[in-house]
Parts: C-alpha cells; structure tokens; sequence
C-alpha cells in the first residue's frame, strides 16, 4: 500500500523511506542533543547561575533604582507624542544609598531637598527627548549628588579636624 503524490513522476513513500537495512548504520547527527533531552541533562548550563551584582559608580546597587516611564500610545496627528511621554522617573529607598555617617545623610538630605519622602528618593527628567538619554541623565545626577555628600561630608569633618588641631597648637603656645 504505497502511497502517491498527485503530481505525475513523483515516487512513492515507501520508497522514500529507508529501509530496516539503513536503519542498522544511520547514525543521527542530532543523537548527543536527543540523549541529553531524554536523560533531562542540562547542556551544561548551571541550575542556578548567580548574576553579578552591578554597582554604579557612588555604590547604589542598580537593581535597587526603579524607573518608571509613562506611554500615552500613538497619535494620528502631529507631533505624534504626548509632552511628558520621554519623562522617566527613579525612586530608590534610603536605606540602600550608601552614606556612612550622620553628616554625609544631613548633606544628602538637603541636596534632595523635597524629592525624599518616606525614605525613599524619587528624582525624574525630561531634559532630553529621549527616554535612553533621560535614564542616563539620572543615574547620573544620582551618582554625582551621592558622591558630592560624601565630598562635601569628608571635607567638613577634615577642616573641622584642622580647627581643633590650630586650637590645641595655640592653647600650648600660651
């Protein structure tokens, strides 16, 4: 019972079939890939890779800011966007900037100004008229806002060390 294409001078399926004979030497170019399936291997990828914590430049953790960006769908008519459409918005917690000390928190905290509210920091831009360029924009502000506490607090505390060592020097000399 052979079965026939249509199309005249076509050959028949068993005859496209290998034969048992065949069987016995073909060997599958695919057998490695079906054995590991059936024996549930994993290709040699580890079960539970551990991606490396990225870190920006003042220490924040990067998978602790969160953006957030607003799309109003597109319209028919020019300008075809809405205005605040390339606004992106980070908020992080408090907690997870890294500032050591009393002062470094005071400076931050008065360099944000508003912007903190319940321990969490939320900053946004719409300087650019991009949603990639205005990301940029923050992670940067971010980091030189963080860096500049912690400039601002290591200065304060080293004249503050300065005018208590001039103190004692005039103190000895009297």
């Amino acid at each position: 019972s052979a079965l026939t294409n249509r199309n005249a001078g076509s050959a028949t399926f068993s005859s496209l079939t290998p034969s048992p004979s065949d069987n016995e030497n073909y060997v599958s170019p695919f057998k490695d890939f079906f054995e590991k399936i059936e024996n549930n291997d994993d290709f040699g990828i580890p079960h539970a890779v551990e991606k490396e914590t990225k870190y920006l430049k003042c220490g924040i953790r990067e998978d602790a800011l969160r953006f957030e960006t607003v799309n109003y769908g597109r319209l028919v008519l020019p300008p075809h966007i809405q205005p605040w459409e390339h606004r992106v918005k980070v908020r992080v917690d408090f907690r997870d900037i890294p500032l050591e000390t009393e002062l470094e928190r005071k400076i931050f905290e008065k360099i944000v100004g508003s912007r903190l509210k319940n321990d969490t920091l939320q900053i946004s831009s719409n300087l650019f008229g991009s949603r990639i360029e205005n990301y940029r924009h923050l992670v940067t502000m971010l980091d030189r806002i963080t860096l500049g506490a912690k400039r601002l607090a290591d200065e304060m505390t080293k004249e503050a060390q300065q005018a208590t060592t001039d103190t004692r020097e005039k103190e000895m000399e009297s």
